[in-house]
Parts: structure tokens; C-alpha cells; sequence
């Protein structure tokens, strides 16, 4: 294969070729056109053996990675404003339960007293009615 790339040129050297007659269709005889490199972070992310489609295939799965990745953020920022709404509501019901715990507190009280005053007044009242029928019988 090394005498047949001495003999013949590679398929590198015709691609070098075909560019060179694209620029030169492309720019009038004589004139100086700038070429800049690609600094080397940049030389990184542009492999030199990759073709046209692959670079458009390559582009696509960045685009899409892209949109995937605005997704997820998307999602979690609803995630996030979910959490905070949920938390909000969690501490409303907890207020709500502390007041309910505090009104049941305040009834169970009252309760007691109403209690408290019945017997005693269950007592005047049997008190009474013995005093009456004692009464009566003499």
C-alpha cells in the first residue's frame, strides 16, 4: 500500500483538491483571502475526519440535548414551585390543626365546668327534694 501511495495520490490529496478549486471558483485571481485557526479549544469540538453529515447528525444530538435539557428545567422549576405551594399548604394545615387542637381544648373545658355546675346543682336539687318530703311528712 506505501508504493501505491508514492504512485498515486490518496483520497486526502483529492479532497484537498476539489477545495482548492471550490475557493478558488469562489474568489476572483489575485486576491489575498484570511484564513483564521481555530484556537485549540476550539479545534477540539471540530474533529478534522468528520464529514459533513456526520457534523449535521452531531449538531442535531446537540440541539436535541438542548431541548431535552430546557425541559428538565423546566420541569424542575414546576417541580420547585409545586414543592413551595405544597409547603404552603402543608404550614396553612397545620395552623388550621393547631386552632381546631386549641377550639377542641376551650370545649372540653367548658364541658368540665357545665359538668362541674350540674352535679352541684343535681345536688341542690336532691337536697331540696329531700327537704320537701321531710317537710311533707311532718
Amino acid at each position: 500500500r506505501t508504493g501505491q501511495a508514492l504512485l498515486s495520490p490518496t483520497y486526502e490529496d483529492d479532497d484537498d483538491i476539489l477545495e482548492e478549486r471550490i475557493l478558488g471558483s469562489n474568489f476572483s485571481p489575485g486576491r489575498n483571502v484570511e484564513v483564521f485557526e481555530l484556537p485549540d479549544s476550539e479545534a477540539l469540538f471540530l474533529p478534522k475526519d468528520m464529514n459533513s453529515s456526520q457534523m449535521a447528525f452531531k449538531f442535531k444530538e446537540v440541539q436535541k440535548s438542548e431541548e431535552d435539557k430546557s425541559l428538565w428545567e423546566d420541569r424542575q422549576s414546576a417541580m420547585e414551585q409545586k414543592i413551595e405551594e405544597s409547603n404552603d399548604k402543608i404550614l396553612k394545615l397545620e395552623n388550621y390543626w393547631l386552632e381546631a387542637q386549641a377550639v377542641c381544648k376551650s370545649v372540653n373545658e367548658q364541658l368540665a365546668e357545665n359538668q362541674a355546675q350540674y352535679e352541684a346543682l343535681d345536688k341542690k336539687y336532691n337536697k331540696a327534694k329531700k327537704l320537701i318530703k321531710d317537710y311533707q311528712q311532718k
